[in-house]
């Protein structure tokens, strides 16, 4: 089986699942083709207003790490102390909110908030990005409709 990116081999389509959802696993449910532009728009826009806040957290403590690589579980130690610095960025408004644990609050310096400071930067250019594709897409397909 091929990794998706793995430009050697080919990526294989998907197929459903043999066997169904466990308890509290969504199944995902393909959503019906739109009849105009209009719907097409609508559907966008919904998908887009569900998508609005990038978030970013870092956390430094204990843990345990399990699940599987599609969906990985972390369990924090709860007797040790947790330091974390989170940041949320609303794409719409542009509005950056980042709450910072008084550990790593007054050095910047701070490795633990270079790295978070770090991992907000390349997020932020990720979504950049695919913000740029999705509309790049959006583009060919608004004008494959008018055809």
């Amino acid at each position: 089986m091929a990794i998706q990116g793995d430009s050697n081999k080919p990526v294989p389509t998907a197929t459903p699942p043999a066997t169904p959802p466990r308890v509290g696993q969504q199944s995902i449910t393909p959503a019906p083709t739109p009849k105009s532009q209009h719907e097409l728009l609508g559907i966008i826009t919904r998908a887009i207003s569900e998508v609005v806040n990038l978030k970013v957290i870092t956390v430094v403590s204990p843990v345990s790490i399990g699940g599987t690589l599609e969906r990985p579980t972390v369990a924090f130690d709860q007797g040790e102390k947790v330091g974390a610095i989170a940041t949320c960025i609303n794409l719409l408004e542009g509005d950056i909110t980042t709450a910072i644990d008084p550990a790593y609050g007054s050095n910047a310096d701070d490795p633990v908030r270079q790295f978070h400071e770090a991992q907000v930067k390349e997020a932020k250019e990720i979504v950049d990005r695919n913000l740029k594709a999705v509309a790049e897409l959006i583009e060919r397909i608004w004008d494959k409709l008018s055809e």
